[in-house]
């Protein structure tokens, strides 16, 4: 077997923006993987703080020129019972509306649904939503 190694060229950036409870954090990067494979996408998530609760809306959106994407790549573990949209240029678009709750100074539940879905230019469209859940603890 001959593995084959590319080069691969990535910028990112992110800017957040915190006011009186408001936190905006807007990310966009772009990669040139061996002029085979082009990708770009960015990210936006709103939240808002208040006592210990925190609403987040997050939406993102990736566009590659090749590689295949899974389902399970839209939704972490997600089943993907073989789904992937496979075209030339495939585009994901994820929307996730959660809540967090700081529980101490070091630890905090978070919670949220997930919806996601591909677009490929030779049609194949792959949707899958989620339930997300996570307990963070600070040590």
């Amino acid at each position: 077997m001959v593995t084959t190694l590319q080069d691969v060229t990535a910028f990112t950036a992110y800017a957040n923006y915190k006011f009186e409870g408001f936190d905006i954090l807007g990310e966009y990067f772009s990669a040139d993987m061996d002029d085979q494979e082009d990708a770009e996408g960015y990210s936006l998530r709103v939240a808002y703080k208040f006592d210990k609760f925190e609403p987040v809306f997050r939406y993102s959106h990736l566009k590659n020129d090749a590689f295949e994407i899974d389902a399970d790549e839209l939704i972490r573990r997600a089943p993907s019972d073989g789904a992937r949209a496979t075209g030339g240029d495939n585009e994901i678009d994820s929307y996730y509306f959660g809540l967090t709750t700081t529980i101490t100074r070091q630890s905090a539940l978070m919670a949220g649904y997930e919806m996601a879905e591909t677009d490929s230019d030779d049609g194949d469209e792959v949707e899958i939503d989620g339930l997300r859940a996570r307990l963070q603890i600070l040590w």
